[in-house]
């Protein structure tokens, strides 16, 4: 999969799907990027056979199907969601950071 995010909610899923199993170089910015990316794949079976290795890599020990780093983090952002609710903040932005 090539991806190039813009204002379209899928193209911006396969781009973080692509991020966070180690694959982001598939990620074009310009459509002339993307047209070389896919001719890339196309001309060079080594290429496509390094993909598919770090696709294999990246989903065996990235954090993609990582359900239990998923749900601790999961219940991180929750905890830190009901700490600004009972402050009697206004809802925002979260992160883990």
């Amino acid at each position: 999969m090539i991806a190039m995010p813009g204002k379209q909610f899928s193209a911006r899923v396969a781009a973080s799907l692509l991020t966070c199993i180690g694959l982001d170089d598939l990620i074009a910015e310009t459509p002339e990027q993307y047209q070389a990316l896919a001719l890339r794949i196309a001309r060079k079976p080594e290429y496509l056979a390094e993909i598919k290795t770090r696709l294999r890599d990246g989903i065996t020990n990235g954090p993609l199907y990582n359900t239990e780093l998923f749900t601790r983090n999961f219940e991180a952002l929750m905890e830190k969601a009901l700490a600004r609710f009972d402050a009697g903040l206004k809802p925002d932005h979260i992160s883990l950071d």
